[in-house]
């Protein structure tokens, strides 16, 4: 796998030799002193259905230096989304982690208008030198945010919102997928994604997370 996709090096010829953490001099858009400063969480495997399962790693827990990476999405930062490819595609090339391809939670047409663009779909494609990346999920109808919603609020509120359209089940059926998203606190959304590709024949899926609420 390539560390870097042509989108990545694309942006480091705009900002070239700075890491977007520390601004020190650096070949990549996060150094790797500031990589390694990741302090991984152990992972979670939650019950999806009854005989499936959900695992969900993540690359650091939430309130670390690294949240200002999650500002990215409300201000289209595009520089700060492809700084989280970067740190997705390490984690999967030290954990050796195994997939067939990357998807990722859909926004609502109308949040991606809001925010001018989905952010989720730009950190996905930004690791995409070399990993496959399929839309495979839609988002059917909009819903209000997450944070700061009890467990039982934030389950009903994504109740139902994921779909596999049609002409992608067969692009679920059998396969291994990665899922991404960018703060895992319940579990309710990417369990709710999961339990979609699971319904649509996926043999397995991984969560991948940029943090996680401890």
């Amino acid at each position: 796998m390539k560390p870097l996709s042509y989108i990545t090096a694309f942006l480091e010829s705009l900002y070239p030799n700075i890491c977007v953490m520390c601004q020190s001099s650096a070949s990549s858009l996060v150094c790797l002193s500031c990589q390694g400063e990741c302090a991984f969480v152990a992972p979670a495997t939650v019950a999806v259905t009854r005989t499936k399962f959900l695992t969900v790693h993540s690359l650091f827990a939430y309130h670390s230096r690294f949240n200002v990476l999650l500002h990215a999405k409300y201000y289209n930062q595009r520089q700060l989304l492809l700084a989280q490819s970067e740190l997705f595609v390490a984690y999967i090339a030290q954990h050796n982690l195994a997939f067939d391809y990357i998807a990722y939670v859909p926004q609502h047409w109308i949040k991606s208008l809001q925010r001018g663009g989905n952010h989720m779909r730009i950190i996905a494609y930004g690791c995409s030198g070399g990993i496959p990346v399929r839309d495979v999920l839609q988002k059917k109808h909009p819903t209000s945010a997450q944070a700061g919603n009890a467990m039982r609020v934030r389950k009903k509120n994504v109740l139902g919102s994921f779909t596999v359209p049609l002409q992608q089940k067969p692009a679920v059926t059998g396969k291994r997928i990665l899922l991404f998203d960018d703060v895992y606190t319940s579990g309710a959304t990417l369990k709710e994604c999961a339990k979609e590709l699971y319904k649509s024949g996926a043999a397995h899926v991984i969560g991948l997370t940029l943090c996680r609420v401890m």
